[in-house]
């Protein structure tokens, strides 16, 4: 499997394992802390010389996009105690700087807000404050749900709550409410890569609004939204799984 399955299969875990009695399941993970480590190791051992990660194992082409998703994964393990693997090609300091510089975007990064606006959230993570970044982006035209989302949550990461609000407003426009769940018109064009499902985008914008406000009644129908876009307990891909993990756990 490419390393963003893995890395998706690997949040399950990360998240829910503490549940895993609740679930009834006949065949669980003994030892879920040293699973997730020794997987850690194994996406590690394909890094670059710079530290950034390929799509499939093996492979010697970077992938921004699956970089960015492996240092967001890091900080959420590390929120749970989980240091991130070190080998001779990688530490979490060389690909946080990886993924600092502008020379290492790929070219039709500037016509991606989504892939923007997540870069600006998982560097904030790690101490960055891209707010000139961040304010020009958010001023953008045809702005879509999941980009200004992740504009909330990237101000919220640096401590600027009046921006954060004022994304909270605007993406509140884009949301009717509908039988049960929400009528959501959006300004999305597509991306140059896997990412950017409406589940996806319907995830992203969850996680914020419950990141600001949490008693917001429209947080129901989002998440019956989501839930309804399910099928047999499983969303369209595993990079939509993700997301939608991150905003349900």
């Amino acid at each position: 499997s490419c390393l963003e399955q893995k890395m998706s299969v690997l949040t399950s875990v990360l998240l829910f394992s503490p549940h895993f009695d609740a679930f009834g399941l006949e065949h669980r993970i003994a030892d879920p802390q040293g699973h997730i480590k020794k997987e850690l190791d194994y996406i590690a051992a394909q890094a670059q010389e710079d530290a950034s990660l390929p799509f499939w194992p093996g492979d010697n082409y970077a992938n921004y996009y699956v970089s960015l998703r492996f240092a967001h994964f890091l900080s959420l393990a590390g929120a749970r105690g989980i240091l991130p693997p070190e080998t001779e090609f990688f530490s979490l300091d060389r690909l946080v700087e990886y993924l600092d510089k502008p020379a290492n975007r790929p070219p039709w990064y500037g016509q991606d807000n989504m892939l923007q606006a997540y870069s600006l959230y998982v560097r904030s993570l790690y101490g960055r404050q891209p707010l000139q970044e961040l304010q020009t982006l958010a001023k953008a035209e045809k702005l879509d749900n999941a980009s200004r989302a992740l504009l909330g949550l990237t101000a919220l990461e640096i401590g600027d709550r009046s921006l954060a609000r004022k994304l909270y407003t605007e993406l509140k426009r884009y949301f009717k409410p509908g039988t049960r769940g929400l009528e959501i018109d959006d300004a999305y064009t597509g991306s140059q890569g896997f990412w950017g499902s409406d589940i996806e985008r319907t995830a992203i914008s969850l996680l914020f609004m419950a990141s600001l406000n949490p008693e917001d009644e429209m947080l129901t129908r989002l998440t019956n939204s989501l839930v309804l876009r399910q099928n047999r307990g499983a969303w369209n891909s595993t990079s939509s799984a993700y997301w939608a993990m991150l905003a349900l756990g």
